[in-house]
């Protein structure tokens, strides 16, 4: 359940029925909540820094919006969310400086670590017998970042095998379980993040893990749409995705998935239902396996902003063996992740992972650059946009979509790029 849908007595309603009605058909049931909304964004600000008065400002407007729900709910805060939100108020009085990766890890873990807290409190009230589980006890960060400044814990990945032990384990502990979207353990036990919009992601690495009949998203909207319905308001919602084309959409620009969460549900055959808080009745976007038969089409047509696109030139690339691989060597010295590729004679341009470079301030894209130039000549180009049509082997009606890229005819075009699959 993502931020808008804990953040409100009505969503959690839904909740407790939704958990009501699979407990009562005998399923086991894990829920995974991120943080209230605008609460990971508020610790954020405060992570970054700053004097006593906006410190404590800050803390206020935090314990407000935690505070309201409780009201709402009728109820008082657990000791466990007051232990949770102590350790908080440690944590904000070392923020007169900017925070260290790791202590901002652990800083914005509490978003997540509050509102499971409330959860369990809500769900018991409910009259269900739920367990509260820690996700640093669950998750485990892969050591797989070459970069050493620590940044790598705001953005890790975690292996999704299936892990029989931990199936037994939580059955022999109950068939409802409550724990955090967004955090995971790293070396030495230190809390790591998934990245922003990470729960999605968890919740995947659980199922996986746990082998689930069924993975459900729940959000603010009833499904995926053909485009964002805010700019384009005819766009269609999608019934039915496959994992690929799900993953396409969503690693492309569709905000309401997080990229990394359908490669684990895919390796597992697990579907994926994205469903609507607020109107719980509807059948929402199943994402599964790709019909045999279905024809091509395209499915959705999604953007991204303020993508970095990289054109690294060397005439004498040509037929040299190892350049790509010197080349990116450099990129994942840095942390850099390609995104997007297109190559010619003695050209190589490419466009990097927004997500994965996040993280990355000025200084180290400079040093970035400098590294690459001893290898050709760079040109970079910030503040681009990237369009992409997604859909189920476009490759066979490419004449069909000549009319769809007129509307580039008055555009400065950087790259074209078909994916091979």
């Amino acid at each position: 359940f993502g931020g808008t849908s804990v953040s409100s007595v009505d969503c959690w309603d839904t909740i407790c029925r939704q958990v009501k009605k699979n407990i009562g058909a005998g399923k086991r049931v894990l829920v995974v909540v991120s943080a209230l909304s605008g609460v990971t964004n508020l610790l954020s600000r405060l992570a970054e820094g700053g004097g006593r008065e906006s410190i404590r400002e800050r803390l206020l407007e935090l314990e407000s919006m935690h505070a309201g729900l409780f009201r709402s709910l009728g109820t008082e805060p657990s000791a466990e969310f007051r232990a949770h939100w102590k350790q908080l108020g440690r944590l904000a009085r070392e923020c007169t400086r900017k925070l260290e990766p790791a202590q901002r890890a652990l800083m914005l873990a509490h978003g997540e670590l509050l509102s499971s807290s409330l959860g369990r409190q809500i769900l018991e009230s409910a009259g269900l017998d739920v367990c509260w589980q820690d996700a640093r006890t669950l998750l485990e960060a892969r050591p797989e970042s070459a970069r050493n400044d620590g940044s790598e814990l705001l953005a890790v990945r975690c292996d999704d095998h299936a892990d029989p032990e931990l199936d037994l384990r939580l059955s022999g502990e109950g068939s409802l379980h409550i724990t955090q979207g967004f955090i995971a353990s790293g070396p030495g036990g230190l809390t790591c993040l998934l990245g922003r919009g990470g729960s999605d992601t968890s919740a995947a690495y659980f199922a996986a893990r746990l082998n689930a009949e069924a993975l459900e998203i729940w959000t603010d909207v009833p499904g995926i749409f053909s485009a964002d319905p805010r700019v384009v308001p005819e766009a269609r919602l999608l019934r039915r995705l496959s994992y690929s084309e799900a993953q396409e959409l969503a690693s492309m620009g569709a905000r309401i998935l997080h990229p990394p969460s359908i490669q684990p549900a895919g390796r597992h055959a697990i579907p994926v239902f994205i469903k609507d808080t607020n109107r719980p009745a509807e059948p929402g976007t199943r994402i599964g396996e790709r019909e045999p038969d279905e024809e091509g089409q395209v499915k959705g047509v999604v953007s991204r902003e303020n993508v970095t696109v990289l054109t690294m030139e060397n005439p004498s690339m040509w037929h040299q063996a190892g350049f790509l691989a010197d080349a990116f060597a450099v990129f994942k010295g840095h942390g850099y992740s390609v995104d997007l590729i297109s190559t010619s004679e003695s050209t190589v341009t490419v466009s990097l992972d927004p997500q994965a470079s996040a993280h990355i301030d000025e200084a180290a894209m400079s040093a970035f650059i400098a590294e690459l130039e001893q290898y050709c000549s760079v040109s970079v180009h910030s503040g681009c946009m990237s369009i992409s049509l997604v859909g189920n082997a476009i490759r066979t009606i490419l004449g069909k979509l000549s009319a769809a890229l007129d509307v580039f005819q008055d555009r400065h075009i950087y790259m074209v790029t078909q994916s091979a699959n």
